[in-house]
């Protein structure tokens, strides 16, 4: 999101219908190189933090009460969360998954979205609506 690369601490959710895709929340997005993330495919979440071209899962689960399909197919209403050295992604409307060591480069940053399939041109998403909120 343009003009957002100057936000610390905020909440940032989606509204979104997503299919045969993997859906990835992006924030504190400095360049290609540095940037935590959300990943969502399926009851799978991941947190990514990328620090000088270094992209480590950090922390990852599976919400055992979301939807049972590979990709999604439906409306989803995705969250996360940066505050200070803490990063929470939520599928189904609680922090689902944490992680308390964000790396010092990335505590300043803007926001996001990407889609993902492993079939070559079939990912598909409209976001219905984007809000971000300052912690």
């Amino acid at each position: 999101l343009t003009k957002s690369n100057e936000w610390t601490n905020y909440k940032f959710t989606v509204k979104i219908f997503a299919r045969q895709a993997t859906v990835t929340l992006i924030a504190r997005y400095i360049d290609e190189n540095n940037f935590l993330a959300c990943t969502y495919s399926g009851r799978y979440v991941e947190i990514i933090q990328k620090v000088n071209g270094i992209s480590n899962v950090v922390n990852s689960t599976t919400v055992v009460e979301a939807p049972y399909t590979r990709y999604f197919y439906n409306d989803l209403n995705l969250a996360m969360t940066v505050n200070n050295k803490t990063i929470s992604c939520s599928l189904l409307g609680d922090d689902n998954i944490v992680y308390n060591n964000v790396d010092e480069k990335l505590q300043k940053g803007g926001i996001g979205i990407q889609v993902w399939s492993n079939s070559n041109g079939v990912a598909n998403i409209e976001v219905k609506n984007v809000k971000v909120l300052p912690i």
